[in-house]
């Protein structure tokens, strides 16, 4: 069955001027964000652009590029494959990019990547792509966070992105598409609701590829419901991230290759010619997930969803482990850490029941 890769064959020579930017389109420089573009692509405070053909050029070049090839343990190596072919290809060769961000913050507990790309159509449109959560524990305490925070600290930074993008004099933005794969498709829709009047009305879509939803709260503001009518939704029939929260707008069920969580590599979902192939609805078995996680959610309020989330990061973090690659590599050692982590914990927990005075 047909994927990314198909699709570049049979559409790579076609200009965007004939074919305009499509849902398909979007995906792939959602995970082409994923590339480490330190010191290839411009940052947002030199405000210039370095042509597709050229950043590949570039990355490939850099001593060390081996190692920045490496995403961490759950993003796929395909990336950066994709990456070359899809901007060595005529669609893609001329689009420009710019405004590269990538922070990572322990103490505030961030975990930022977007870049953006000047599609070469004659309307000036940029489309704004955000990175999901990457290899590092930080990016994925902040994605937990989400279940008691009703803004994390990636969410303010996207719609500070998307208004800077809006204003910026390199490109002169008319038009403006965002989106994310993961957590990146969350931000994506987050930035286009909350950014500043001016720049939302430059939004012609926002794409939130197999990404969390939003509380009820946010979903009822005034800034979704005048956005709601631009949200695309994509998930793969068996789907967890995608699962959580609430979403509004458009939403869709695209077939894959692969089977249950594995779904989520956006290199499986199948594809209908120029399009995606799409289901009727989700497994039983995201439903029966999506189900348990509301009650979850449901029956623990945001102080005792805050001290879960604190309590499972403190044992994590014992470990000193600062990315998922080195959990897994940690060995004897990591799991000994861990372990000691949740003893420890046990043992306080269990000497301040004893402390605390009984209920007459």
């Amino acid at each position: 069955m047909a994927d990314l890769f198909d699709y570049i064959k049979w559409r790579g020579d076609i200009p965007f001027s004939v074919s305009p930017f499509c849902a398909l389109d979007a995906l792939i420089l959602c995970q082409i964000s994923y590339v480490c573009f330190d010191g290839v692509v411009p940052r947002k405070e030199e405000r210039s652009t370095i042509l597709a053909d050229s950043a590949v050029d570039k990355f490939f070049s850099i001593p060390d590029v081996e190692k920045r090839s490496y995403n961490g343990v759950l993003i796929s190596p395909r990336i950066i494959e994709l990456f070359r072919t899809a901007l060595k290809s005529g669609r893609f060769r001329d689009v420009r990019l710019f405004a590269y961000e990538n922070v990572t913050e322990t103490e505030s507990v961030k975990q930022f990547c977007a870049v953006s790309f000047l599609i070469p159509d004659k309307s000036k449109t940029v489309f704004c792509a955000f990175r999901g959560t990457d290899d590092t524990i930080v990016g994925w305490k902040e994605d937990f966070m989400m279940a008691f925070m009703p803004v994390v600290p990636a969410q303010q930074a996207a719609v500070e992105y998307v208004d800077f993008i809006s204003s910026c004099r390199t490109v002169r933005c008319r038009r403006m598409i965002t989106g994310g794969h993961s957590k990146g498709g969350n931000l994506a829709v987050y930035a286009a609701a909350f950014c500043r009047d001016k720049t939302r009305r430059k939004i012609l879509s926002a794409y939130n590829f197999d990404g969390p939803g939003f509380s009820r709260e946010t979903l009822e503001s005034l800034q979704f419901k005048e956005i709601a009518g631009r949200i695309f939704s994509y998930t793969p029939e068996v789907s967890v991230v995608g699962m959580l929260f609430e979403h509004t707008g458009k939403f869709e069920i695209v077939a894959s290759s692969e089977k249950g969580l594995s779904q989520h590599d956006a290199f499986s979902w199948k594809l209908d010619g120029p399009e995606f192939l799409l289901l009727q609805d989700t497994s039983s078995s995201s439903k029966f997930f999506d189900r348990t996680m509301k009650k979850f959610l449901e029956d623990m309020n945001a102080d005792k969803r805050r001290s879960f989330v604190d309590s499972l990061f403190n044992i994590i973090e014992a470990s000193n482990a600062r990315t998922l690659t080195d959990l897994k590599n940690g060995g004897f050692e990591t799991s000994r850490a861990i372990l000691s982590a949740i003893i420890k914990k046990t043992v306080s927990g269990s000497k301040k029941k004893q402390k605390e005075p009984e209920k007459k």
